[in-house]
């Protein structure tokens, strides 16, 4: 299905899975507007769900983490399993010693993986699969690591508005 812009002079074209179009749709009385509130909602939730991240984890433990994920396929099933994360970066640890690599201990890292919402792990697994993939993230195939750590760590963010 593709969705049009309803501003003729901006207009784009996307396509969308029908699942997803068949469930804005039976949310909203049109798709585009329905589209546009959830791109809406997306981008309020990512400013909400970072700032709960934001400085839980240290720089060296953020490196960590996306060492553990670099080459991993972040698809259905695990997608959003704490506990495959967890167990990444276990393995991790096993057999590439990435917690002497780091110096951070991989079992504190694993408590806050696991202490996370599921919608705020959901979201960190998402960037995680962001920052090695999609290019207009942080600029994959040689992604900025500084980008994903200021944006994660306690400084140069602001906490939405509530």
């Amino acid at each position: 299905m593709i969705v049009e812009n309803a501003n003729n002079q901006n207009s784009k074209q996307i396509r969308v899975l029908e699942r997803l179009l068949e469930n804005i749709t039976s949310r909203y009385a049109s798709a585009n507007g329905g589209v546009n509130r959830a791109l809406y909602l997306l981008e309020n939730l990512e400013k909400r769900l970072t700032a709960e991240i934001r400085g839980l984890f240290t720089e060296d433990q953020l490196k960590a983490i996306l060492d553990a994920n670099n080459g991993t396929l972040i698809s259905e099933p695990f997608w959003g399993s704490q506990r495959a994360m967890v167990i990444q970066m276990q393995d991790g640890d096993e057999y590439d010693q990435l917690g002497k690599k780091w110096g951070v201990s991989i079992e504190a890292i694993c408590n806050k993986i696991n202490k996370l919402s599921p919608a705020a792990f959901l979201y960190f697994h998402e960037e995680i699969y962001r920052f090695w993939n999609e290019p207009p993230a942080y600029g994959s195939p040689s992604p900025s690591i500084t980008s994903f750590i200021e944006k994660y760590t306690s400084h140069g963010y602001d906490t939405p508005n509530e």
